[in-house]
């Protein structure tokens, strides 16, 4: 009988870290991630809020402030 062990995994010596668990471990974490951004940003990019403008400068000046609530900038 031969006392060769191939393919047998070893775990790492106390202290250090599987390469292998690592990376699996980065690969589930940015799937997820990528899956909950993807979620959260296609909630937030389906809310509408409607102001009607239509052409019209009034319309624009009535809701001036109302729209500057919504911008990033100011």
């Amino acid at each position: 009988m031969d006392n060769k062990r191939e393919n047998v995994y070893t775990p790492p010596p106390a202290g250090q870290i599987d390469i292998i668990t690592k990376s699996k471990t980065s690969f589930i974490g940015g799937i997820v991630g990528g899956l909950s951004g993807f979620a959260i940003g296609t909630l937030f990019g389906s809310i509408r809020i409607k102001i009607p403008i239509n052409r019209s400068i009034d319309k624009f000046k009535k809701n001036k402030e109302r729209l500057e609530k919504y911008s990033f900038i100011h």
